[in-house]
């Protein structure tokens, strides 16, 4: 099937930017060694989902597990934000606890999934700033087959971002990437994975450093359907091949293993 023109994807450009900021998350964290000699500072691309009515920050897994391991460290927070990139209501990055959003993730037979549990006051900020997590009327559904008339697009923050800079600034924004999908796991990817898997080509960049835990959208040209299908999580400069487990598998872990029903919160 012929891909989309220059135009069909401009068009859908506006589509995904116009309907998918307010799900778009993107968190900012600075931390410091127990000597207070070593800082580290981190973006997560992410973005806002609920399950059985529990809202959630999902990124990649291994984002999670890098902020994990430095806690276990002996590192401290000195910044915990949740920024605001896109002009919604939230014009200034608001606070949030780690802690208090029982953060969780695997990293395991191509799985790769973080989860922040989004507790009731950073829910009340995210809802006061316009923002909305997509739930399983939206995200619920078959990912679209190979034939189908669909481009995906990653939705994550600038791909290298200086973080050194005050993140008040507005150092950091959402950006788009086109993906072209491939219908078979590529060979540089040695791992089969147990999960259902979008495979693709990233077009015309010559590096995405830094976007793991962005969300994959397909977009429908024809009805401006929008549909979130998978989260990415490792890629080849060499090649530009991208893996991207599918989201329904996490959310059934979620359900089918208790993991929901332990860390939801009460609102």
């Amino acid at each position: 099937m012929q891909g989309p023109n220059a135009q069909e994807i401009e068009e859908g450009r506006r589509e995904l930017i116009a309907e998918l900021h307010r799900s778009f998350a993107l968190i900012y964290l600075e931390l410091v060694d127990s000597r207070g000699q070593d800082r580290k500072a981190a973006y997560l691309s992410a973005f806002l989902m609920s399950v059985e009515g529990q809202w959630l920050i999902v990124t990649a897994g291994h984002c999670v597990r890098n902020i994990v391991e430095l806690l276990a460290r002996g590192y401290r927070f000195t910044r915990q934000y949740i920024e605001d990139t896109v002009g919604t209501a939230m014009r200034a990055p608001f606070t949030f606890s780690w802690e208090h959003m029982r953060p969780w993730y695997i990293q395991r037979d191509g799985m790769d999934y973080g989860v922040l549990f989004v507790d009731p006051f950073s829910k009340r900020n995210l809802q006061a700033a316009e923002k909305r997590s997509l739930d399983e009327s939206i995200w619920n559904h078959p990912v679209p087959p190979l034939d189908a008339p669909y481009v995906l697009y990653w939705l994550v923050a600038v791909a290298q971002v200086d973080t050194t800079t005050d993140i008040s600034r507005g150092t950091a924004l959402m950006r788009l990437f086109l993906i072209d999908r491939l219908t078979q796991r590529p060979d540089d990817f040695e791992e089969e994975p147990a999960v259902e898997t979008v495979w693709g080509t990233i077009r015309g960049e010559d590096s995405i450093m830094g976007t793991s835990g962005g969300a994959v959208y397909a977009v429908s040209y024809g009805s401006g359907a929008c549909q979130p299908v998978a989260i990415q999580s490792s890629w080849f400069k060499e090649t530009r091949h991208v893996r991207a487990p599918t989201i329904r598998p996490l959310a059934r872990m979620l359900i089918d293993e208790g993991i929901l029903r332990e860390r939801r919160h009460l609102d």
